[in-house]
């Protein structure tokens, strides 16, 4: 497998596989193949037909500058690179980011993360875990997600409207499920074609 589109959340909780499992039927998936200990593999129905995806729990250890107070059990949900439309399928590839950020919203809905990220693989940050917040932690999300999934916490914490409002062009947002907030760096067609050609090549 190539480098994959990853669809991480960080659960306010330790997670198990049956956690993972039972999220992800409700949110419309179906298994598809695995053993229930490293990787397993779900049938998720796009609006143009199937794609598979896999799904994983871990548990990370702390960094030097993240609380020690917090969880790091982290459920994934990921798309390898080889389903990507082509190049120069801006509008395919935007739609497919699109989908795949609508299924985000229903496992936040399930499952109420304390926050989230779409990125390319192993490389999205996580707000929640930083000791001291600073508008320079936000940037890095910018420059390292194509989108977060944060809670109410979060947002009070990085004072979240300021930072927005200072950005141009400003983000999208949307309000969804437990009070949570998903931002949208850049979801033009050039906000696109960016995130892909610096993530992938």
């Amino acid at each position: 497998m190539g480098q994959s589109l990853d669809l991480t959340f960080r659960l306010p909780r330790v997670a198990t596989w049956s956690t993972m499992t039972e999220a992800l039927a409700r949110a419309g998936l179906r298994w598809s193949g695995g053993n229930g200990t490293i990787i397993d593999y779900y049938q998720w129905q796009r609006e143009s037909g199937p794609v598979e995806v896999g799904a994983n729990i871990h548990h990370e250890p702390m960094g030097d500058n993240q609380r020690a107070d917090l969880p790091s059990s982290f459920m994934i949900v990921f798309l390898d690179d080889k389903d990507f439309p082509e190049d120069g399928m801006i509008e395919a590839r935007r739609e497919l980011l699109r989908e795949f950020l609508l299924l985000g919203e229903k496992i936040w809905g399930i499952l109420a993360p304390e926050e989230g990220n779409l990125a390319p693989e192993e490389s999205g940050p996580f707000l929640g875990r930083i000791i001291a917040p600073s508008e320079k932690d936000v940037m890095i999300c910018v420059r390292q997600t194509y989108a977060v999934f944060i809670n109410p916490e979060i947002q009070h914490r990085f004072n979240i409207p300021a930072c927005l409002d200072s950005m141009h062009p400003r983000p999208k947002t949307k309000a969804i499920a437990n009070g949570g907030l998903l931002i949208v760096w850049d979801d033009s067609p050039e906000g696109v074609a960016r995130f892909f050609s610096e993530s992938w090549g």
